[in-house]
């Protein structure tokens, strides 16, 4: 389940905060996911020193030395209470955060961060006994009024992690169901797998997340437990509900194998019982929570079977799924192929596209808000700014259908550019990406706005 061997050592120094010479916020290059509700955030720091600058494209991706542009990523992932929501305008408590160290985080590479974050209501609460050879998740489920589940991307699959945080003055939490008595919630897919390790269910052994508590003022750690212990704090606040894993590789494994009279007729990927991975990449495109289903792109080479095949045939291959985390089961929504997509940077960048693609339809987002669209691969460019004035324009009907009618009667299709870039917040709404870009570079910021407040500060 991910790189476990790695969490063993510990984390930078200065991460942890033991650097007397050096301010981590500084030094060490950070993402922070906020909630739309002002209740969860999560951390995201990275170990390499080798990421000198952040990237000026889409998004805050690093530039490192090309040597290790495509190396695993490590870093230390916290989650953490939201100020407001830990005081409640009582008398602060200690603050309570669970941190996850030296596992990869891929969500560096990938084209957000924003989709890391979703909120639900439904928590898994009890793993099957005896569930080596179990397709399903749990077989107890519970409703939390403020919960998220947190993707994390470890390059062969995703960490789910179930984070929920409870008041202490409201602790009316749902009550427990079984999933027998509660059909209707889950409906499983069309495809049953041949195997059960696509979604894997973490045991109370690997402790994953470790519990951290400190002052809200200070921020200085607390290590005596004792004084949360007296007053039941630690049921309070933020906790960790559930975590499973979900391996990419295996569901690839699945889907090829299925296939061996069809698609992968004479293919080399399985051959006399020997089976070749090839190599791939995915996205997570969107999160179904009240169903627990995902929708997912992944992409692999086809190069194994070009040198088999006297034909002409594609040089990549994509599908977009949508699994059911519950029961493993998933549908193929569409195959799509690439000609000449042949190695890593070019296949990456085709699997980011038909992400947004999709997430772009699904959203009803820039030219797919007008209902006679027919530019089925459309992808224009995002950006992740959390304060968007023209945010509205990204559903403006008037405001595509110009551009679309200029695009059809332009003989050079290609030179028309949109009129905007669209908002990863039209796409992911659920939360907002804070970095510590300008601090790390040095670089002076001119504006601070937040989005739901008319004021803001303009410097210079």
């Amino acid at each position: 389940m991910g790189s476990i061997e790695n969490r063993n050592h510990p984390a930078p120094s200065s991460i942890l905060g033991h650097n007397d010479h050096a301010s981590p916020a500084a030094e060490i290059p950070v993402q922070v996911l906020l909630s739309n509700n002002g209740t969860v955030g999560v951390a995201f720091l990275h170990h390499s020193t080798t990421a000198t600058a952040w990237s000026s494209n889409n998004g805050p991706t690093f530039l490192e030395s090309p040597a290790l542009r495509d190396e695993d990523i490590l870093g230390t992932i916290v989650i953490f209470e939201m100020p407001k929501a830990a005081t409640n305008g009582r008398t602060p408590k200690l603050a309570k955060s669970f941190r996850c160290s030296n596992v990869r985080v891929g969500g560096w590479s990938s084209f957000t961060m924003r989709n890391a974050l979703w909120p639900t209501t439904l928590i898994p609460t009890a793993t099957i006994r005896n569930d080596a050879n179990s397709q399903f998740l749990c077989t107890t489920f519970r409703r939390a009024l403020s919960a998220y589940m947190l993707f994390n991307d470890e390059d062969d699959g995703f960490r789910i992690t179930w984070a929920t945080v409870v008041d202490s003055l409201d602790q009316t939490e749902g009550a427990s169901f079984d999933v027998e008595s509660s059909n209707p919630f889950f409906h499983p897919n069309t495809i049953r797998p041949s195997r059960y390790d696509i979604v894997v269910r973490s045991s109370s052994e690997d402790n994953t997340w470790e519990e951290c508590l400190s002052n809200p003022e200070t921020g200085y750690s607390h290590t005596d437990c004792n004084i949360c212990h007296a007053d039941q704090y630690c049921s309070e606040g933020l906790n960790i509900g559930y975590e499973a894993y979900l391996h990419i590789d295996a569901l690839l494994s699945d889907i090829i194998s299925r296939r061996r009279s069809s698609l992968f007729l004479k293919s080399p990927y399985q051959k006399e019982c020997v089976f070749f991975m090839p190599e791939f990449f995915y996205n997570l495109i969107g999160v179904l929570p009240e169903s627990l289903k995902v929708v997912l792109v992944i992409v692999f080479s086809n190069k194994e079977m070009m040198m088999h095949s006297n034909k002409k045939v594609p040089s990549a291959l994509g599908v977009i799924l949508e699994v059911n985390l519950f029961d493993q089961s998933y549908d193929e929504l569409k195959w799509v192929q690439h000609p000449s997509c042949n190695e890593s940077s070019s296949m990456k960048e085709w699997c980011n596209s038909l992400a947004l693609n999709w997430r772009m339809r699904e959203c009803n987002v820039g030219i797919f808000c007008l209902e006679s669209c027919k530019l089925e691969n459309w992808v224009c460019g995002t950006h992740e700014c959390n304060v968007d004035e023209d945010l509205n324009d990204d559903f403006n009907v008037d405001f595509w259908s110009d551009y679309v009618e200029r695009r059809n009667s332009s003989k050079k299709k290609s030179l028309v550019v949109a009129p905007k870039d669209v908002s990863m917040s039209s796409l992911y709404p659920y939360c907002d990406v804070v970095t510590n870009q300008a601090v790390h570079n040095a670089v002076p910021v001119k504006r601070m706005a937040s989005r739901n407040s008319p004021i803001e500060l303009i410097y210079g």
